[in-house]
C-alpha cells in the first residue's frame, strides 16, 4: 500500500497506512535515534496535504497511534517522536500536540 501512494503521490493514504500499520510504528519505535528521524520525515509530509481537513486528520492519526502503541515500554520514544512532530507544527496544533505530550 505505502508503494503504491508513493508511487501515486498520494500523501493522505501514505500517512494513513503507515499511521494504522502497528508493524511500521513498531518499528519507528523500536530505535529511538533513527525512528524519531523517520518519524518526522513522515510526519514533514503533513505539511504537503492541501485539504486542511485532511491535515488535521492525519496529525491526529499520526499522534493517536504513537501514543497508543504499546510495544514499547520506553515512554521516552514517544516524547521524542511528539516533540519532533510538534516542532514541525504551528499555531493550536501545536498547542494540542503539546497538551498530548
Amino acid at each position: 500500500a505505502c508503494e503504491s501512494a508513493i508511487t501515486k503521490g498520494d500523501i493522505p493514504t501514505l500517512l494513513h497506512t503507515i499511521a494504522t500499520h502497528k508493524p511500521a510504528i513498531d518499528t519507528l519505535l523500536s530505535n529511538e535515534t533513527e525512528g524519531v528521524g523517520a518519524f518526522s520525515l513522515v510526519a514533514s509530509l503533513v505539511d504537503q496535504i492541501e485539504d486542511a481537513t485532511v491535515t488535521q486528520q492525519m496529525l491526529e492519526a499520526l499522534v493517536h497511534a504513537v501514543e497508543t502503541n504499546e510495544s514499547s515500554s520506553a515512554v521516552q520514544h514517544k516524547i521524542s517522536m511528539m516533540c519532533a512532530l510538534y516542532n514541525l507544527r504551528k499555531g493550536t496544533e501545536k498547542c494540542w500536540i503539546l497538551g498530548r505530550i
